[in-house]
This record gives C-alpha cells, structure tokens and sequence, in this order.
C-alpha cells in the first residue's frame, strides 16, 4: 500500500471483530472501506493540481510551454511574481501571481510537494502538454454544460 495512503482505523476491524465476520468476509470490507477513504483523497489531489494548472494559466497568461517549464524556484512569492524562461521570442519574461493562485499553490506544494519543475508527470519529469490541454478542454466542457 501507498505510504501516503490512510489505512482503516482499528475500531472499524473491531467492530467486524464483534459481529464476528469471517476472516475473508474482514478482509474484504476492510479493503473496500480503505479504497473508499483514499477515493476523495485522489479526487481532491488531481482536482487541486488542475485548478492551479488553470489558474496560473488563466491569471498570469502562460502558454502551455511556458507552464510545462515552470520550476519552484521560478515563483517569488514575496514579489508575487511568476518568472517565465524562454518565453515567446525565447526571452525571459516575469508575470503577475495572484494572491489566490499563490494559496492554492501553497496547498499543492503540501500535496504534491514537488521538487524540481512545478508540475510534474506521471514519472517524475515533466507535466505533459497533452495533459493539460486535456485539462483546459474538460474544463471548458464543463463550463459550456454549466457544471461550474
């Protein structure tokens, strides 16, 4: 099991204890009850890494390439600037960071906590650019549908 991952509290087995269930019967209920509390945990990670995707896209007006590149040590949250490398024309270019993105990206960091490029992969690397037009489009769907 993930270490990250929460694992049934002891007075759940207990009282499967009590009802006297049989040993597989436990085991069973157990491992749905542990997928069912680690379930909303994935949501809300994959959920919180996409809405600051978006946001930093949307506030400080970076391309997909641009956000792709971003590193920690390209936010200066003191300055409340974003710092772009290569940008267009391939100058490097600063941009404004909202207070809001600022927050939610310190809530991503306690997440995620990331350590070289600000969004990473499935593998470690880079965040792929598929990916997040993949994000921008379910996103868009569902503002259109008005799930949002």
């Amino acid at each position: 099991m993930d270490k990250d991952c929460r694992v049934c509290p002891k007075e759940y087995i207990q009282k499967l204890e009590l009802r006297k269930y049989s040993l597989n019967t436990a085991k069973i209920y157990i491992s749905f009850f542990e997928a069912f509390i680690n379930y909303f945990k994935m949501i809300y990670w994959r959920s919180m890494k996409h809405k600051c995707i978006l946001s930093l896209i949307y506030s400080a007006g970076l391309r997909r390439g641009a956000l792709i590149n971003l590193k920690l040590k390209d936010i200066d949250s003191k300055r409340m600037l974003t710092r772009v490398e290569d940008a267009k024309g391939g100058k490097d270019r600063y941009t404004l960071l909202g207070q809001n993105v600022l927050k939610d990206l310190r809530k991503y960091y306690q997440l995620f906590k990331p350590v070289n490029y600000l969004f990473k992969g499935e593998k470690g690397g880079k965040y792929g650019g598929s990916s997040i037009i993949n994000i921008i489009k379910r996103a868009s769907l569902k503002l259109i549908s008005g799930k949002i």
